[in-house]
C-alpha cells in the first residue's frame, strides 16, 4: 500500500508541471489572439512543447498612419522700440571783447553795359530797390570811349575826339540813379578792356600789356571819361582798378607795373580835380592778395593814392582758413579795410545755368559768406552780380533760395556791426561767425554743415532773447521761433545742412 500510495503520489508529482505548462500555453495563446499580435512559430513558446501542436489563427491589423501635425509657429518676440537717439550737442564760445574788421556793407557788381547795350535789367532794378545797396561796382568802358587814339599829345586833349555811345551812356545813367535814386554811397568803377592801341596787340584785340610809354595816353584817356560822367551825369567815382590785373583779365598789371600806373595817372586824377582812389589788387584770387598787396605798398611815394585792399573769392573752397586769414591779418596790420569785389565760389556756374535755382547754389553761397567774414576779414562783400548773371532769382522776380540765403544774411548783419570771437568745437562740422551791431545788438551765424541735427550749445554770449532765422533745403523761416537763455547757456537746434541765423535784444 505504501508502494500504490507512493506511485500515485509520484504520478500526481510527475503530471503537474505539465499540466502548468499546457495551461500557460493557454493563456499566452489567448493574450497574444487578443492582442491581435500573431505569433512566429519559431518562437521560444511553440519550441516550449513538441507534444501540442497550437495553431493561432491569423489576424491582420490595419494601421492607419494620421499626419503629423506641424508645430505651431514660434512668435517671434516683438522687438522692444529702439531709443531715439539724443542729438548730438556741440559746443559754440563767444568772446564779444576779442574783436576783428568793421562790417561796412554789403553790395554787388553791376557790370551787364559790357555786353549789353542795356545797363541795367529787371533782377538789378530789383536788387537796387530792395537791398538798396551802398557799395556797386560798375564797368568803365575805355575800348568804346576810345578806340582810336584821338590825340597823342596829354597836354592838347580833344574831348571831341572821344565817342559818346548809347551803351556808355546807359552805364553812366546807372550810376546817376544809383547815387541819386537806390542811395549808394560807395562806387568803384573797374576796366576791363581796353582799346588795342594802348596795348602790345593787333587792332580789333583786346587786352595785353600797357607799356609804359602809353601810361600817359591811358591816363588821359582814362580822366576824360570820368570828367564826362562827372559833368554830364554827376557821377564821381571812389575806387578805380583793372579787373583782375594778376592774370591779365583783361589787362596784364602786376604789381610793379601797377605801381607805375598809379605813380603816373594819380596825379592826374588830383589834377582834374578827381576824388578817385586806386583799390589795391583787384586780384582774381584770394592767393595772391597779400604778396601782391605788400608789393604795392612798399612803394611809399604812391601810398596817397591808394585806397581798400581787395580781391575776388572765386575758388575759395580749395583754399585753407589759414590763408584766408593771412588776408585779415594784412588788413589789420596796414590798416586798410579788405574789400571781396567779386563775391562768388564758380567762376565757370554761369556755363550751367540750371544750377541757380538750387538749394546746392545757396548753400555753397553760404559757405562762402561765413569763409570771407569770418577768415578774410573782408569788410564789404559785392555779389558777382545783383543782375541777370549769376542771378538770385528769375527774369519774373521769382526768389531762388540763394536770395533767401542772402537775404537772411543782409538782414542781420547790419553795416557797421563790429565782428567778435566765435568758435564752435569743430569749425569745419558747425561754422560760426558773430558780431555787435551799431545798436548794441548781438547777431550770430551758424552753419551746420552735417547731414544730421545738432544742438548748438552756446555760452559766453551776451544776454537776451534771441530770434532765429532759418534757411534749409530751399525753405525760409524768418523768426522762426525764440531761444530763451538757462543760466547763461542756450542751445538751440539746427536741422541738418541748414543756415541759422540768430539775432538779440540790445546788450544791456
Amino acid at each position: 500500500m505504501a508502494n500504490s500510495l507512493t506511485c500515485r503520489h509520484y504520478k500526481r508529482t510527475c503530471y503537474l508541471p505539465l499540466i502548468l505548462i499546457i495551461v500557460m500555453l493557454v493563456l499566452v495563446m489567448f493574450f497574444t489572439a487578443c492582442s491581435g499580435v500573431k505569433t512566429d512559430p519559431g518562437s521560444s513558446a511553440a519550441a516550449s512543447s513538441s507534444a501540442i501542436e497550437t495553431v493561432v489563427p491569423s489576424v491582420t491589423v490595419e494601421v492607419t498612419e494620421s499626419e503629423t501635425p506641424s508645430p505651431a509657429p514660434t512668435p517671434e518676440p516683438t522687438p522692444a522700440p529702439e531709443p531715439t537717439p539724443a542729438i548730438k550737442e556741440m559746443q559754440v564760445t563767444v568772446d564779444t571783447s576779442k574783436t576783428y574788421q568793421t562790417f561796412l556793407g554789403f553790395g554787388g557788381n553791376y557790370c551787364k553795359g559790357m555786353w549789353n547795350d542795356d545797363a541795367n535789367d529787371s533782377i538789378g532794378t530789383y536788387t537796387l530797390e530792395t537791398l538798396r545797396p551802398e557799395y556797386v561796382r560798375v564797368p568803365i568802358l575805355l575800348d568804346f570811349w576810345e578806340p582810336e587814339n584821338d590825340n597823342k599829345d596829354p597836354n592838347k586833349m580833344n574831348p571831341d575826339g572821344f565817342i559818346k555811345t548809347g551803351r556808355i551812356n546807359s552805364v553812366l545813367e546807372m550810376c546817376r540813379d544809383m547815387r541819386e535814386k537806390y542811395g549808394s554811397k560807395v562806387m568803384t568803377a573797374s576796366i576791363w578792356n581796353v582799346p588795342y592801341w594802348l596795348v602790345k596787340g593787333e587792332p580789333g584785340q583786346t587786352g595785353g600789356i600797357i607799356l609804359d610809354e602809353m601810361m600817359v595816353e591811358a591816363g588821359e584817356s582814362l580822366v576824360a571819361y570820368m570828367l564826362y560822367a562827372k559833368e554830364a551825369y554827376g557821377v564821381t567815382f571812389d575806387y578805380f582798378s583793372f579787373n583782375e590785373p594778376d592774370i591779365g583779365v583783361n589787362v596784364l598789371m602786376g604789381a610793379d607795373s601797377m605801381i607805375q600806373f598809379v605813380r603816373t595817372v594819380g596825379p592826374l586824377f588830383e589834377k582834374a580835380g578827381l576824388p578817385t582812389k586806386f583799390l589795391i589788387g583787384d586780384v582774381s584770387l584770394p592767393t595772391p592778395t597779400v604778396d601782391y598787396a605788400k608789393k604795392m605798398m612798399a612803394a611809399t611815394d604812391i601810398a596817397h593814392f591808394l585806397g581798400p585792399i581787395s580781391f575776388h573769392a572765386w575758388n575759395s573752397s580749395a583754399i585753407s582758413d589759414k590763408m584766408l586769414s593771412t588776408i585779415r591779418d594784412y588788413g589789420l596790420e596796414s590798416g586798410k579795410v579788405v574789400f571781396c569785389s567779386e563775391f562768388g565760389y564758380n567762376p565757370g556756374l554761369w556755363k550751367t545755368p540750371e544750377e541757380f535755382p538750387t538749394w546746392q547754389n545757396a548753400w555753397f553761397l553760404a559757405n562762402l559768406f561765413y569763409r570771407t567774414v569770418k577768415f578774410s576779414g573782408a569788410s564789404v562783400l559785392e555779389y558777382w552780380e545783383l543782375q541777370d548773371d549769376y542771378p538770385l532769382m528769375s527774369t519774373s522776380l521769382t526768389p531762388y533760395p540763394a536770395w533767401l540765403v542772402t537775404l537772411q544774411m543782409v538782414n542781420a548783419l547790419k553795416p557797421g556791426t563790429v565782428f567778435v570771437d566765435s568758435q564752435s568745437e569743430n569749425e569745419s562740422l558747425l561754422g560760426t561767425f558773430a558780431g555787435v551791431r551799431p545798436d548794441g545788438t548781438f547777431m550770430m551765424q551758424l552753419l551746420n554743415k552735417q547731414d544730421k541735427a545738432v544742438m548748438a550749445v552756446v555760452s559766453s554770449a551776451p544776454s537776451g532773447d534771441w530770434l532765429t532765422q532759418v534757411s534749409i533745403d530751399g525753405t525760409y523761416a524768418k523768426d522762426g521761433g525764440i531761444v530763451s537763455e538757462e543760466n547763461g547757456v542756450r542751445k538751440v537746434t539746427l536741422p541738418p545742412k541748414s543756415v541759422v541765423t540768430l539775432t538779440s535784444e540790445p546788450i544791456r
